[in-house]
């Protein structure tokens, strides 16, 4: 699986829809719209975990 800057892709498998992920696949989803908002709050929350991190690097040092 090749990804590039999107660690998910969109896909349609027996009507259904899918994320695919770097470790297997999230789903199955009604419609491509739904699949696409839980793919988008996937990358939120990935963003919120990366900007926690450096947080908690910084509550450690004194």
């Amino acid at each position: 699986m090749f990804f590039g800057n999107r660690r998910t892709k969109i896909i349609e498998r027996n009507d259904l829809w899918y994320l695919e992920t770097q470790s297997g696949y999230e789903g199955p989803f009604d419609t491509r719209s739904e699949a696409k908002q839980y793919q988008s709050l996937q990358q939120r929350a990935e963003m919120a975990r990366v900007e926690f991190a450096g947080i908690e690097d910084s509550l450690y040092k004194t």
